[in-house]
């Protein structure tokens, strides 16, 4: 198939007034496209790449979980029913932290109006934040 000009994401339709953030994304579906972008991105960043390569062999349920996780975090419904200390075993350095944060605001600008994205990079910042000194245990 040909296209005339490159894909592009439009941006999330938002809902200011609703209760949550994950309401304010517009729920699962507001998520989905975000995550679905984010990792079309962030999973071919050379320093993430052979992470993603060596523990993602389904990228289609990985992406069902990870929807699932930011649903819930952002105060969507509790799906996900796991934790983020299974990525204590992949030896996360500063610099792989660094990488993914800096693709997720990218990402976030690009996607959500100011307000949504700021709230969105700060619940970001706090889970690695946490993941981090999980992992210097």
């Amino acid at each position: 198939m040909h296209r005339d000009r490159p894909l592009v994401a439009e941006k999330i339709p938002t809902f200011p007034n609703a209760a949550t953030l994950y309401d304010r994304l517009g729920g699962r579906p507001g998520i989905t496209t975000l995550v679905k972008w984010f990792y079309a991105k962030a999973r071919f960043v050379p320093l993430l790449e052979p992470i993603f390569k060596e523990h993602v062999p389904v990228w289609k349920a990985h992406l069902e979980r990870l929807i699932d996780y930011w649903s819930e975090q952002s105060g969507g419904p509790e799906k996900y029913g796991g934790g983020i200390g299974r990525h204590i075993f992949l030896h996360l350095a500063p610099e792989h932290f660094a990488a993914w944060m800096e693709v997720w605001e990218e990402n976030c600008h690009w996607l959500l109006p100011e307000p949504e994205a700021a709230d969105m990079i700060a619940l970001a910042h706090r889970l690695a934040a946490d993941l981090q000194r999980m992992s210097q245990r």
